[in-house]
């Protein structure tokens, strides 16, 4: 019980985080994301750690990789 909060609570901080981060655009028109290119990586390592268990873990970081993607594409930058 104690793991599912754990991870709601960085679920919730990841997605508030990517939400509040503004993301450069360089000179030729792509998408700067910096060292929040690194979080994905990260996510998927932390989590597999903390609930020993590797596939949930890679999908989770599959799925942070692809909302800080998205969330660039979808409008929420300005």
């Amino acid at each position: 019980m104690k793991k599912n909060i754990l991870i709601g609570i960085v679920v919730i901080a990841f997605v508030a985080i990517t939400l509040a981060t503004d993301f450069t655009t360089g000179a030729d028109g792509a998408i700067q994301f910096g060292w929040f290119s690194l979080v994905p990586p990260v996510v998927s390592i932390v989590l597999a750690f903390i609930t020993k268990n590797v596939l949930i873990s890679l999908f989770l970081g599959i799925f942070a990789g692809a909302f800080v993607l998205h969330s660039v594409k979808i409008g929420f930058r300005y």
